[in-house]
């Protein structure tokens, strides 16, 4: 559910190698230019700045492209919304019924009647820096349809979810990849910078 921008949006696609056109092209642009400056600073030379901003729709057009052709344990599709202090909206297609698999009881039984198969939930998330590179995330309301689902039941799909990832991300311990030291949102755009 990370809207998992952070998590399984923002984290994954920066290890995605493959590129298409337009949006899918200018994010990769922007790893490989983190991807360098990492370089430079492993081999202790001066670290070239790198920053972007991203849109609403090409952080979306991304998140498609990245799930086509790398599919996801548990994630069907990722669609986000940026809002002002580091808020993000999000309507995420998951495969409750894999969660379930994965960790019975996750999905508590009052709730599972509803909570079941393939579905769209929409969790609005905030992010923080916790420090320089270590990122907080808090689950600010979660809805299926017009059920509000319980912010720590959201967040320990989210953390199942993000665990069975090829990468294993522990969400209690975000580390922002390729030495970028900063991200933020403004309006309708991410911004990142090293």
């Amino acid at each position: 559910m990370r809207a998992f921008i952070l998590a399984l949006g923002l984290y994954f696609s920066f290890v995605h190698p493959a590129a298409a056109g337009g949006p899918v092209e200018k994010m990769l642009d922007f790893f490989g230019r983190l991807r360098k400056a990492e370089t430079e600073q492993a081999a202790h030379r001066a670290v070239p700045h790198v920053e972007t901003r991203f849109s609403d729709g090409e952080v979306n057009e991304y998140l498609a492209y990245a799930l086509k052709t790398r599919p996801r344990p548990g994630v069907k599709s990722i669609h986000v919304e940026f809002a002002n202090g580091n808020y993000i909206a999000t309507t995420v297609m998951a495969d409750l019924d894999a969660l379930e698999r994965w960790k019975p009881g996750t999905i508590p039984g009052a709730l599972r009647w509803v909570l079941s198969g393939t579905k769209s939930l929409r969790v609005d998330l905030r992010f923080r820096q916790t420090t320089d590179k270590l990122v907080g995330l808090s689950v600010e309301k979660a809805y299926y349809q017009d059920l509000r689902i319980p912010a720590l039941v959201v967040e320990a799909m989210m953390k199942i979810l993000a665990a069975r990832q090829p990468e294993h991300y522990d969400l209690n311990h975000l580390t922002l990849p390729m030495r970028l030291r900063r991200m933020w949102t403004t309006g309708h755009t991410i911004s990142g910078m090293n």
